[in-house]
């Protein structure tokens, strides 16, 4: 994300942080290509922060990404879109995973249980789960 919104992120956080994010490298030694993904202009509604793109799901074939109703969701779809150009971009209204905290990736990164089932149930206009819900596998429908 921008260095603005970075430094908005946390309270106390520290040049450091970003610089120590942005000088990163794997072991090889490459630097990192970093793609900034904006947080929302406004505070989401009913919080006193604003929203993140950044805690999306990729799945088989499709991204599901925090859908706000902001300015910036247009320019975050289109990255995405250039970034992972072989899967479906799902924006999803995530206003009513914010009452039980975290977004998609934390939601639905567990490989089974209630939350699997109820994203399922979120995006269903949009894929196609696997009902055994042991193995969530996610599936663009037409």
């Amino acid at each position: 994300m921008p260095k603005n919104d970075f430094m908005n992120l946390y309270e106390g956080i520290k040049e450091y942080d970003y610089q120590t994010l942005r000088s990163a490298t794997n072991l090889a030694g490459q630097p990192y290509r970093i793609v900034e993904l904006p947080l929302t202009k406004r505070n989401v509604a009913g919080l006193d922060y604003k929203g993140s793109y950044l805690n999306f799901y990729v799945g088989n074939e499709v991204l599901l990404t925090p859908a706000y109703d902001d300015e910036t969701a247009q320019k975050t779809l289109e990255t995405l879109g250039k970034l992972y150009t072989n899967k479906r971009i799902v924006p999803i209204n995530v206003a009513p995973l914010y009452k039980n905290g975290g977004m998609i990736h934390c939601h639905f990164a567990p490989a089974g249980g209630v939350m699997v089932k109820v994203l399922c149930l979120l995006v269903a206009p949009f894929v196609s789960c696997k009902r055994d819900f042991t193995t969530p596998k996610c599936t663009a429908s037409n």
